[in-house]
């Protein structure tokens, strides 16, 4: 499994400019894999580098956004569980312009079984650096 991790970091570093996004620029390399993972949709590719390499579950890509927050954005509630599982901050705000926890952006997208699945994880509501008013669509 290690030469497969492996792989696929020396193939994004090959190929970083042609066939991935600038989102994994400046990731760390531990973490590099997770949002590779993450972007292929590869759940069983994320579990399995988690147990083998030590990673930053809460690294956020170069707009300030974890996998967290992307998967509450997306709707992806197998995402979230694992993240859950593995112990990620599901209350840390975003590093962007807004400083939205993944809850908020859940909600902004109107991700209501997102909303329900972080509640049952018991994320609170009350997000007091947020700006609300953007949720609300003011």
């Amino acid at each position: 499994m290690r030469i497969i991790v492996l792989f696929n970091i020396f193939i994004g570093i090959l190929f970083s400019n042609s066939l991935f996004s600038c989102d994994y620029k400046n990731i760390e390399m531990q973490s590099f894999d997770m949002f590779l993972s993450y972007k292929n949709n590869n759940l069983k590719q994320f579990v399995d580098s988690a147990e083998i390499i030590p990673i930053n579950i809460n690294q956020v890509d170069q707009h300030g956004f974890s996998l967290a927050h992307r998967a509450a954005r997306e709707g992806k509630i197998d995402w979230l569980a694992v993240l859950n599982w593995l112990q990620a901050d599901l209350e840390e705000p975003d590093q962007g312009a807004r400083g939205w926890p993944p809850i908020a952006w859940a909600i902004s997208m109107g991700q209501k079984n997102v909303v329900q699945l972080l509640l049952h994880y018991g994320v609170s509501l009350v997000m007091p650096n947020a700006r609300l008013y953007a949720i609300a669509g003011q």
